[in-house]
């Protein structure tokens, strides 16, 4: 009797499914359809964004760089181991400008200018003062990367009516510092100075007492690559012979002849082509 009461089982679920579907309002049944299209659509975006978007602004790019402006390149080219720091010896060139404007009067300047200032005047006494011929030669100057480190030099000169030319002072920098790789400071011995064909540079004090030291700029600072210095010791002539610092060969001479025989063979080819401009006529890098 309590089966016939309740009715068939399967009948039951049955109903109980009809029930449930009929339940369902149009709202719930409009919200699940959105979503499945919201779904849908989110889906076919990112795949058209990471299969057809991106590769197509990637592509574009490559494009784009490719076909930099061809006058761009040879501008860069051009530039290519040009001097780009000139402008670091600008205070060193006014400062020389100065002296010259002076007179050569060099108090209150750095020594290098000083010693400029006695060649010109002579009024020091030293024995390094430039010739009669030398002295009607102009004082110039020139920016050039002379050891081709892609770091420019500053070379103070007096340059003949013919292109030749008496270095008085050479500078270094690494792009904001200046240092001093040679000048021709007042000397108890007549000194030289020549900037070599490989960017070296070669300082001759010679006399009795003396020496040839070989300078190089590296990362912008002067460095000694050799010295070679003669001289008295004991009342004997003596020479030593150096290289980067370190004692290499030394010994005792009869005279300044054999002395000389024990020098390294240099290549003393002087450097050529530098620009020469005159220091009277020197402007600031803006100007």
């Amino acid at each position: 009797s309590a089966q016939g009461s309740r009715g068939d089982l399967g009948s039951q679920v049955r109903r109980a499914r009809r029930l449930s579907l009929s339940a369902l309002s149009p709202t719930v049944l409009g919200l699940l359809i959105a979503f499945f299209v919201l779904t849908t659509v989110a889906v076919a975006a990112l795949l058209i964004y990471f299969n057809i978007y991106l590769p197509a602004q990637r592509q574009a790019a490559e494009q784009q760089q490719m076909e930099q402006p061809v006058e761009d390149s040879e501008e860069e080219e051009a530039d290519a181991g040009q001097p780009t720091d000139a402008a670091a010896f600008d205070a060193k060139l006014a400062q020389y400008q100065e002296a010259q404007r002076s007179g050569w009067n060099a108090s209150g300047a750095d020594e290098d200018v000083a010693g400029v200032a006695a060649l010109f005047t002579n009024t020091s006494g030293a024995a390094n003062a430039v010739s009669g011929e030398e002295a009607s030669w102009v004082a110039s100057y020139a920016i050039a990367d002379v050891n081709n480190d892609g770091m420019s030099e500053l070379v103070v000169a007096l340059v003949g009516p013919d292109g030749e030319y008496r270095p008085l002072a050479i500078y270094a920098t690494d792009g904001s510092s200046v240092t001093t790789v040679a000048a021709d400071l007042p000397s108890a011995q007549p000194r030289t100075i020549t900037l070599r064909a490989d960017g070296s540079v070669e300082l001759t004090e010679s006399g009795t007492a003396g020496s040839t030291v070989v300078m190089a700029v590296e990362q912008g600072m002067p460095v000694e690559l050799t010295r070679f210095e003669w001289g008295l010791s004991q009342g004997a002539l003596t020479w030593r012979y150096y290289e980067r610092g370190q004692l290499v060969d030394e010994g005792e001479a009869g005279g300044l002849e054999e002395v000389f025989s024990h020098m390294p063979q240099t290549d003393t080819t002087p450097c050529e082509g530098l620009d020469w401009k005159s220091l009277s006529s020197y402007g600031t890098a803006s100007e």
